[in-house]
């Protein structure tokens, strides 16, 4: 299995990888799972929700701002910016669909290099 510091395991830190980490050790410390199986699941949870994400998520986002700095770590683009606005449009090919617009003073993003294929 991968190792547990793929690329993809930037989903850990949202809110379902969190509940996921707090639920496999909360079995771990009662015996109920060995430490490799939390590390078979995470893999696994980490492979699932990038492809998931991958195939459903088709919305097109728009960064405007200043950049103050900028460096790449394998296939991770990290950037630091000021004045930065963020537009993205949900849904544009439904009715109904709607608009997110979002103003920073300073922030930190982190992008994901998409391998066409």
């Amino acid at each position: 299995f991968k190792t547990i510091f793929d690329r993809y395991t930037i989903y850990r830190s949202s809110r379902i990888g969190v509940t996921l980490i707090e639920i496999l050790i909360n079995l771990y410390k009662r015996n109920k799972i060995r430490t490799i199986l939390i590390f078979k699941i995470l893999n696994k949870f980490d492979e699932y929700i990038y492809f998931l994400l991958k195939k459903k998520v088709s919305n097109l986002a728009k960064i405007k701002g200043s950049l103050e700095e900028y460096r790449r770590i394998d296939e991770l683009w990290y950037f630091t910016t000021y004045k930065l606005k963020f537009s993205m449009d949900i849904d544009p090919n439904r009715t109904g669909s709607w608009r997110i617009d979002a103003f920073c003073a300073k922030c930190d993003i982190m992008l994901i290099d998409s391998k066409k294929t």
